[in-house]
């Protein structure tokens, strides 16, 4: 506990994954293999759509942080759930295959929603293939109406545990504060097929379908 609840910042003076205005540098994510820590982060362009960056720097200096030059190293698709924006990769290793793969928030613009997408690599950090097309999380019910993504994952034994934000639009009376209403849902997979992600079905607690209603109203 003490270890994860006393934090100190190594970047006090200047951030470290940065990019000039209007453009964001966000929803950054890190995984460490061998002798380099790898960040996974998405960049919101100044046309106002997002992409997936790669950077990386030694895990004796994790403020040395050096650029992929291939960046932007994933671009919305020509067509499909993610044709507008790619965002929030949260990649993580399978000890099953011994492969890296990362969940992200794939967003279209008609009709405009969040739903979430699976990438692989074979070792390259920087090159990520879609493992399908489609979303792997789909949105349903009232309260993914909005979306269903920003995929947190955590690897236990043979299950991939994914907690994820479901969407709907906020009332009337709360848009000028909060466009969307969140709430936490709960999925998991098998490490044999993390395409094949269940949501759970503790989740149903508004009287929408099973497989997706929330675990935690905000």
């Amino acid at each position: 506990f003490e270890t994860f609840a006393s934090f100190e910042r190594l970047t006090a003076d200047q951030p470290l994954l940065y990019v000039e205005p209007p453009a964001w540098a966000a929803a950054a994510h890190a995984i460490v293999v061998g002798e380099y820590v790898h960040y996974l982060w998405a960049e919101k362009k100044a046309e106002n759509f997002w992409v997936h960056m790669h950077s990386w720097a030694p895990i004796d200096d994790p403020t040395a942080v050096r650029h992929d030059p291939r960046n932007p190293i994933l671009e919305p698709s020509a067509a499909g759930f993610d044709s507008r924006d790619v965002e929030y990769p949260f990649p993580f290793h399978n000890p099953a295959d011994g492969r890296c793969y990362m969940y992200y928030l794939g967003q279209q613009e008609e009709p405009r929603c969040k739903q979430t997408g699976l990438l692989v690599s074979d070792g390259d950090l920087g090159s990520w293939t879609r493992v399908c097309a489609e979303p792997v999380v789909v949105r349903g019910g009232a309260h993914e109406e909005s979306g269903c993504s920003h995929p947190s994952v955590a690897v236990d034994g043979k299950a991939i545990h994914m907690v994820y934000t479901g969407e709907r639009p906020a009332p009337p009376e709360r848009r000028q504060i909060l466009y969307n209403v969140p709430t936490i849902c709960h999925a998991t997979a098998p490490v044999s097929d993390p395409a094949r992600v269940t949501k759970n079905p503790a989740n149903a607690a508004d009287g929408a379908p099973p497989q997706s209603t929330p675990t935690l109203q905000l």
